[in-house]
């Protein structure tokens, strides 16, 4: 049995013992559950890239890590979504160094016009 299923199990005993009292509990499975079309299709922009790692997300932040093809440097892209969904916030930074030589000026650039791309 999996963790979702046994907390289904737990809900049902205290809805049945009257410990809920009236509240709607439901349970967010993943992803799916929560992210809408902008997040959505961010999350797939990133995902689709070979060069990046997802380290942590939810429903108005995102955190992946770029690798460099040539010299295997990690650089962080951080995304925020406006609480009205009208804008996303990028941050993409390296870890090490003074220049980036425009790597996270045209990595930005690049997931600016792919999620434009996929929302049409």
């Amino acid at each position: 049995v999996d963790v979702v299923d046994r907390v289904r199990a737990a809900l049902v005993e205290l809805e049945v013992n009257g410990w809920l009292d009236g509240l709607d509990v439901s349970i967010v499975e993943g992803p799916d559950h929560y992210l809408f079309g902008e997040e959505t299709a961010l999350l797939e922009v990133i995902e689709a890239r070979d060069d990046a790692r997802l380290v942590t997300q939810d429903s108005r932040y995102l955190h992946a890590e770029f690798t460099t093809p040539l010299m295997g440097f990690v650089d962080d892209v951080e995304c925020v979504l406006s609480s009205d969904g009208s804008r996303i916030d990028v941050r993409s930074c390296s870890r090490l160094g003074y220049s980036d030589l425009g790597a996270n000026r045209k990595r930005v650039e690049a997931l600016r016009q792919a999620l434009g791309a996929k929302l049409g």
